[in-house]
């Protein structure tokens, strides 16, 4: 825990992201992984063409590995941070609040997929990461794969349930993998 907080403060202080604070609150919200490394971080491995040291990017693929990695995609949010929440369901107030709280979303998978092979250049190992969603596209959503899944096992898909930007990221790196 201790090596995130360290290396959300170092990213943040390099990337000229400002505090996040909401209408209702004025506190500064905890930068999540997905914060951290998808939205205008110049130093993310997820880019094509990332500045990062290659010491940090192994750092935050291997955090996230640890962190975020499901089989069907990358969660919203650590399940050792706050207000993470393990499953998608409930009425529309319920599943809204869970969205970026540790939901997994599909679509995340193909970038991460492309950042561990530019880490590890082991294409095969990259191209297991994706193996679980191309596996789903049979078994779920009438050829097309869900918009969100939960956080934990079974991993139980929910949300929109042919979600277009899952099943064109998968594509996008099975082809870029390939």
């Amino acid at each position: 825990m201790r090596r995130w907080a360290l290396l959300r403060k170092r990213v943040l202080q390099n990337s000229g992201i400002p505090p996040v604070t909401t209408a209702t609150t004025s506190s500064i919200l905890p930068a999540s992984a997905t914060t951290l490394l998808f939205a205008r971080i110049k130093f993310s491995p997820f880019r094509c063409h990332s500045p990062a040291d290659p010491l940090s990017t192994k750092f935050i693929v291997d955090i996230c590995n640890a962190e975020l990695l499901t089989p069907f995609g990358l969660r919203s949010l650590g399940p050792h941070e706050s207000g993470y929440i393990a499953h998608y369901r409930g009425a529309p107030r319920e599943r809204d609040a869970a969205y970026h709280q540790g939901t997994v979303w599909g679509w995340l998978l193909g970038p991460f997929a492309l950042a561990h092979f530019r880490v590890y250049q082991d294409k095969a190992a990259a191209l297991r990461l994706l193996e679980p969603l191309a596996q789903a596209i049979s078994v779920y959503g009438l050829g097309s794969l869900a918009e969100v899944y939960d956080a934990e096992p079974p991993h139980t898909p929910g949300g929109c349930i042919a979600q277009a930007w899952t099943v064109a990221e998968l594509i996008r790196a099975w082809k870029l993998l390939s």
